[in-house]
């Protein structure tokens, strides 16, 4: 029997990884010098600047600014992705009422 994750190779997600805990591992800098501050960090995490700009190579060479960069993009997936189930919940619940309403309308006419 074939080992696919040998043959195949690592998945994009693995090698995501692997390369984030080096970057983290690996470009320490304890006195923050040339930090980004927090609104620079949350616009590259909510992909407001393109990796064009400056502050990704600053970002991918410190570990500070790595990790406060991986835990804004985290918050932000985490609350995109509470906001679409609240949208489709909410276009269900339309389609729902839409539905009732017709329905409603239909029995009322057959009524008379």
């Amino acid at each position: 029997m074939r080992n696919l994750e040998i043959e195949d190779g690592p998945t994009p997600e693995q090698i995501k990884h692997v390369l984030q805990q080096s970057i983290l591992r690996h470009y320490p800098n304890p006195e923050r010098k040339g930090c980004l501050d927090s609104p620079t960090i949350t616009a590259i995490a909510h992909k407001r600047l393109p990796h064009e700009d400056s502050s990704w190579k600053h970002i991918s060479h410190c570990s500070p600014c790595y990790q406060e960069f991986l835990d804004c993009r985290k918050q932000f997936r985490e609350k995109k992705a509470r906001a679409d189930l609240l949208r489709r919940r909410m276009r269900f619940a339309l389609l729902v009422t839409i539905v009732v309403i017709g329905l409603s309308a239909m029995v009322i006419l057959k009524s008379h």
